[in-house]
């Protein structure tokens, strides 16, 4: 056991692949992980382990020059199922029973980011790749929310909740390409409540065909549909960019 309380198992010539915190009772694998193992503590998966870091941390710095490379990666190929069985890659399965009155919980959460010098052309927070190339396949959902279960109270449910985004030169909430239709099961609320025409910005710059509602339109929409919407008064029309202007329609 060295000074640092550290005890080494050396499977590698003279580089240690396993690294036992005698103190705190976590792993630290430098190398790599193969087989059934399983733990009771934290484990660390690269150069060093943080008392705050969880209980399983991938360190991992990337110096490769090309290609697309993973910190870690889940692979479970030849997958049989039985007929009815179901399957997860990967499980989140947090339980919080403090009696303490906490601020959130999240299952799944990105705290990357870029700092570097160079110009990063795209970071997916989320991206969804699947394949299929066996027998039919009956639905593909690339992200499905369910209704919650249990009995305790929930005070209101979001399916998907965007905040507002104002750091981008142009900043959008969802931006779908091509012409695939969108289907909405109940009533769509466009913009939040109505809102009055200076508070939409530009026309140009929220794009030709983007619709809201203005609540302080100096005329009624009646009889004047496709008129250039001028602010100041106490009707509720629907408008949309023309991108220049917005009218009303």
């Amino acid at each position: 056991m060295d000074s640092q309380g550290f005890g080494h198992v050396n499977t590698r010539g003279v580089n240690d692949s396993i690294k036992i915190n005698t103190v705190n009772g976590s792993v630290g694998f430098l190398n790599g992980i193969f087989g059934d193992t399983s733990f009771s503590g934290r484990v660390g998966i690269g150069s060093t382990t943080s008392d705050n870091a969880g209980l399983f941390r991938v360190n991992k710095a990337f110096t490769e020059t090309s290609g697309n490379h993973h910190a870690l990666m889940v692979d479970s190929p030849d997958s049989t199922l039985a007929a009815s069985a179901g399957v997860a890659c990967i499980t989140a399965g947090m339980d919080l029973s403090s009696a303490n009155n906490c601020d959130h919980m999240a299952q799944f959460q990105v705290l990357g980011g870029h700092n570097g010098a160079g110009t990063l052309n795209s970071i997916y927070c989320f991206i969804s790749l699947p394949y299929q190339q066996g027998g039919d396949l009956t639905n593909l959902s690339h992200f499905e929310a369910r209704d919650v279960t249990g009995t305790g109270n929930v005070t209101t449910q979001i399916g998907l909740l965007i905040k507002s985004f104002t750091r981008g030169t142009t900043n959008r909430a969802v931006v779908t390409e091509g012409t695939t239709p969108s289907d909405f099961g109940g009533a769509v609320k466009i913009g939040s409540g109505f809102t009055t025409l200076t508070s939409l910005g530009s026309a140009s710059l929220a794009g030709t065909k983007t619709r809201a509602f203005i609540e302080d339109s100096n005329v009624v929409a009646s009889g004047n549909f496709g008129a250039v919407a001028v602010g100041g008064g106490s009707n509720l029309v629907p408008v949309y960019s023309d991108g220049t202007n917005w009218r009303i329609g």
